[in-house]
């Protein structure tokens, strides 16, 4: 079966488009899609990139970002930590997402809770975090497959499905480079 994807980069900023024109960014963001399936109103936490922002309204998702910061180029963009109460009513969301957030978080407990709290019974919630990976004075919580399903299950949820992708191999770099070279060299042609 052969499936294709089409992306509009129409409303997206110039300094953007490279977070999807690079293997491992595009994966990361259809794969996403791909677990929201008909989900419409998805709220996108921790976006300081956008990629997640803008490729899922490319999809003609209705899209929140929300952040702590407003270091983000996303615009609009609500300014919030997912720890303590969100703008947002009980049940608002079709969809969350939530890219290598949890293991920033001190309350991490605290923060899927809410999330369960603004997202619909029927609703989905993806979620990736780095399994086994330290990052010291960023990472505060080291996370296994066995970790992170026990710690959604504690605030509420139900895991459906668990994806463990494996360290990219050698080949993935230099593959990686050339696609991020032929992008750049045809923005200049």
């Amino acid at each position: 079966m052969i499936s294709a994807i089409t992306l509009s980069t129409r409303d997206m900023p110039p300094d953007f488009r490279p977070f999807l024109w690079n293997i491992l960014g595009f994966q990361e963001a259809y794969a996403i899609r791909m677990f929201l399936g008909d989900k419409k109103r998805i709220l996108v936490l921790g976006e300081t990139s956008g990629r997640d922002t803008y490729f899922l309204r490319s999809q003609g998702k209705d899209v929140v970002a929300v952040d702590i910061a407003l270091s983000t180029p996303i615009q609009p963009l609500v300014v919030a930590d997912v720890t303590r109460p969100l703008p947002f009513p009980t049940g608002y969301f079709d969809g969350v997402v939530m890219s290598e957030i949890l293991e920033h978080l001190l309350e991490d407990l605290q923060a899927l809770r809410e999330v369960r709290r603004v997202l619909a019974d029927d609703g989905v919630l993806t979620v990736s975090v780095p399994f086994y990976h330290e990052w010291p004075g960023v990472h505060l919580r080291l996370h296994s497959p066995s970790t992170i399903c026990a710690l959604l299950e504690r605030s509420g949820f139900v895991v459906d499905d668990l994806i463990e992708r494996g360290a990219w191999l050698d080949w993935h770099q230099p593959i990686q480079l050339l696609c991020t070279v032929l992008y750049q060299a045809g923005r200049l042609l």
